[in-house]
């Protein structure tokens, strides 16, 4: 269960670090609407990565949360995204479903696994909730 976790932990940080640097680097039309989506969906990723590490402290799993590996892993994930210079915000928002499908994909094997309680299911199962609301919202945009 801890390596599971840890994966949707390093997830949404790497989503939150993706959407916050799609936030500042937007430009263009349209622009202010952009801005403010990236912006909503990073200060969502950033209260679902805390609730995540928060339950792995809670339930004796604190040891995934060694500062170099979390990084590692984060500079993983989000190393080859494109960042500057894109065409249009639109390139931004097309990385971040594909980001979203996998997060959801990570849920339900977490979900999945007999070793999860109840209540790390409901908590997983918020954040699926709360991204399957992203995923229409970026689909919207993307179309």
């Amino acid at each position: 269960m801890q390596e599971l976790l840890f994966k949707v932990m390093i997830q949404l940080r790497a989503m939150q670090l993706y959407a916050h640097n799609a936030h500042l680097l937007a430009a263009r039309a349209p622009f202010f609407a952009d801005h403010e989506a990236l912006g909503a969906f990073y200060a969502s990723h950033t209260a679902e990565f805390d609730s995540v590490a928060e339950r792995m402290i809670g339930s004796g799993m604190d040891s995934s949360l060694a500062m170099v590996p979390m990084i590692s892993a984060i500079q993983e994930k989000i190393g080859q995204l494109p960042s500057l210079n894109v065409a249009e915000n639109k390139v931004y928002f097309s990385e971040l479903l594909k980001m979203e499908r996998e997060l959801q994909q990570m849920i339900k094997i977490v979900c999945n696994d007999p070793g999860c309680s109840e209540g790390t299911k409901q908590l997983i199962g918020g954040i699926a909730d709360m991204s399957e609301g992203r995923c229409y919202k970026i689909s919207r945009r993307i179309k």
